[in-house]
């Protein structure tokens, strides 16, 4: 069973997911009001810039976020209103990423506006042309004379007809909502509030999986079981009432250390290194007083292959993304490095933001791609 434990941590409201009782994912939401992405704001077009094909438009007090032409329906003009979605927070120097073809994320579907016509994706993950036929056919009806279309996620699959068609209608009337306040609120405006860490959680979690919410915020908890997008999901919520505290319950002491430090142990006496830069993420794995005996060959290989899946697990603890790059123990058997090569698949398979290996070059450097959702953990803390 999986846990989410929501808690007030160093003045932060920190989410934890564990599994099997370790931290695989934590993060720190940011403080109420402030914008985040996936959040859905009534924007101003400061200015356009035809050379690189984007506006720059004001989403509040002194905030910009840059909108390619690309994510836009319309031609774009100084001082018009329009309401974007942020898809990618402030990073360094990089203003936040803006759309306007918003979207809304729910258990077995995902809302798209979709101006230009009706529009239907379909989990990668998913190969029943039978089912998805259906779906679509059933899910089209809902979207005539809208400019709204779907995502089908996998848990759909799964789900009866009559559970998906309710979550249909609820998408769509959250859409309807989001284009209808647009035309009355004031530049600035939050349209619409992307899901916490908590309900993201719930909401990508399998149809099979059975998850437990902790939480000493009883407020908190029963605004959680009253929501209508959660209503089919298999969640139970408990209240904590220990006086141990829940943070001390669950170590995150100990797993905020892990997910900030530069250098990482692993158990058989090897460490890794790990560095950002504004580019990318640069991993070193070293020996460490892991060497000894006479065959280092084995011992390279067995460095190099807990290093694999003690990266993928940083990755998703740090929710580091974009590009990484690891610099492994060079190793001379071209079959070492290819058990290599399946480990970081393998490790790497099971996260749930899209991360792929690349490569393994001559120079034994591991490239690694990781899809960006939100900050990364140590931005978040920083900033809470």
């Amino acid at each position: 069973m999986k846990k989410i434990i929501v808690t007030a941590y160093k003045k932060m409201l920190f989410s934890a997911l564990a599994e099997n009782e370790k931290i695989i994912e934590m993060d720190a939401d940011p403080e109420p009001g402030s914008l985040k992405a996936g959040d859905i704001v009534l924007a101003t077009v400061r200015n356009t810039a035809d050379n690189i094909k984007a506006a720059f438009c004001e989403i509040g007090s002194g905030m910009i976020g840059f909108l390619p032409f690309t994510e836009c329906n319309v031609p774009l003009k100084g001082h018009m209103l329009i309401p974007v979605q942020i898809k990618r927070d402030a990073s360094g120097l990089k203003e936040r990423m803006l759309s306007a073809r918003f979207s809304v994320p729910g258990r077995n579907l995902v809302l798209l506006y979709e101006p230009a016509g009706e529009h239907f994706c379909v989990s990668k993950k998913v190969s029943d042309k039978a089912r998805t036929a259906e779906l679509k056919e059933l899910l089209a009806g809902k979207c005539t004379d809208t400019p709204f279309g779907f995502i089908i996620r996998t848990n759909a699959f799964s789900a009866d007809i009559e559970t998906i068609l309710s979550e249909a209608d609820a998408l769509l009337e959250q859409g309807a909502s989001v284009l209808n306040a647009a035309e009355h609120r004031t530049p600035g405006s939050i349209l619409y509030r992307a899901p916490d860490l908590c309900r993201e959680w719930l909401l990508g979690a399998a149809a099979e999986e059975e998850i437990e919410v902790i939480s000493e915020k009883a407020d908190y908890l029963d605004v959680l079981k009253k929501d209508p997008l959660l209503s089919g999901i298999p969640f139970s919520a408990r209240h904590y009432t220990d006086p141990f505290p829940l943070e001390k319950l669950f170590r995150l002491d100990h797993y905020t250390e892990l997910a900030l430090s530069r250098k990482v142990w692993l158990r058989s006496g090897g460490f890794l290194i790990i560095d950002r830069t504004e580019a990318m993420t640069v991993i070193d794995v070293n020996t460490g007083s892991a060497v000894s005996g006479k065959d280092k060959e084995e011992t390279f290989l067995k460095i190099n292959l807990e290093a694999a899946e003690e990266i993928a697990y940083q990755l998703r603890l740090r929710n580091l993304s974009g590009i990484i790059i690891v610099d492994l123990i060079n190793m001379k058997s071209r079959d070492h490095m290819k058990a290599v090569e399946a480990c970081f698949h393998k490790a790497l398979s099971g996260d749930p933001h899209k991360a792929v290996l690349m490569d393994i070059t001559r120079l034994g450097l591991a490239e690694i791609t990781r899809q960006k959702k939100r900050k990364p953990f140590y931005a978040a803390v920083l900033i809470s």
